[in-house]
């Protein structure tokens, strides 16, 4: 198999940089945000999901009128879950980007101080 031509175009991570712990503590926050907000997508999706697939009669399209979902209703809904699913694609592509970001930097943290403290 030939090597891949595909260059990554990553600043490798230097444990004894001035920027080192700012960096790192940057991965972390991002890391932690992106699992945040997809954790809340998961929760919203699989709400939209019970009630559209369960065809759930107590759905209801404004709770201060309890109104149940029309047509135009439950159109929005699945739209709404169309559209959280395209988010969740790209926060997953964003967590696999941080977390290899992360791993990255945790591996360069560690041969930093194998190589300064010894094994």
């Amino acid at each position: 198999m030939s090597p891949s031509p595909v260059v990554e175009m990553i600043r490798p991570f230097d444990p004894t940089a001035a920027d080192a712990e700012e960096r790192y503590d940057a991965v972390v926050r991002r890391l932690n945000r992106v699992r945040a907000r997809r954790t809340r997508i998961e929760r919203e999706q699989s709400e939209l999901e019970r009630r559209f697939l369960d065809e759930d009669p107590e759905a209801v399209s404004d709770r201060r009128r309890s109104e149940t979902l029309a047509t135009r209703g439950r159109r929005a809904e699945l739209e709404r879950l169309y559209d959280l699913e395209v988010e969740m694609r790209r926060l997953r592509s964003e967590e696999r980007f941080s977390a290899d970001a992360l791993q990255r930097m945790n591996a360069a943290l560690d041969r930093w101080a194998r190589e300064t403290y010894g094994p």
